[in-house]
Parts: C-alpha cells; sequence; structure tokens
C-alpha cells in the first residue's frame, strides 16, 4: 500500500510542505513523488498541489479568504473530478487545470 502524509503549512508567507512515509514501505513511487516537490516554479507548485488536493488527499481546508479569490470555473473542475474520481485511487492520477489560478 502506498501511503505519504503531506502537510501543506503557511507560515511568515510562504508555504511549507512537510512529507512522511513509513520507511518499512517505502517504494520508488514514493521516492520519486516525494523528489517532486523540490525546486518546483510557482505555477508548476501550484499545478502539484491542485493535483495532490484533488486527486490524493482524503480532506483538506482553505481559508474563506483564499476560497474568495479562486476561480470560479476552477472550483466547477475541482468539483468535477472529485464527483467522477471519488473511487479512483490510482497514485498516478493528474488534473488538467490549476485550482491556484485567481480572478483579477
Amino acid at each position: 500500500m502506498t501511503v505519504i502524509f503531506i502537510h501543506v503549512v503557511p507560515y511568515n508567507d510562504q508555504t511549507n510542505i512537510i512529507v512522511g512515509y513509513c520507511n518499512e514501505y517505502v517504494d520508488e513511487w514514493i521516492l520519486n513523488y516525494v523528489d517532486s516537490w523540490e525546486g518546483l516554479t510557482g505555477k508548476n507548485f501550484e499545478t502539484l498541489l491542485t493535483t495532490l488536493f484533488t486527486a490524493h488527499i482524503e480532506n483538506w481546508g482553505m481559508s474563506p479568504d483564499l476560497l474568495k479569490e479562486i476561480k470560479k470555473e476552477n472550483i466547477i473542475l475541482f468539483e468535477n473530478y472529485m464527483f467522477n474520481n471519488a473511487n479512483n485511487y490510482s497514485p498516478n492520477q493528474n488534473v488538467n487545470f490549476n485550482l491556484f489560478e485567481y480572478d483579477e
């Protein structure tokens, strides 16, 4: 079973990613996934966060202020993806939108 614990923690105007996994059950996918968070540009970071929140995480929360800034179309894309993939447990899922694009 592939299990990773990920915490996304905003702190001092930065976003910190804390990743953990059980050494007894580590596999190549886990190591590659952990490495994929290193050295990302802003857009790539947002896209990886979108895929994490949409396809690989059981529950999460967002501040009401941040939610108000997200494009409504992307919220609809998020909801539709979740509805259509709720039982998809593949670790290789990817989404084709950036949840963190904001309305101007």
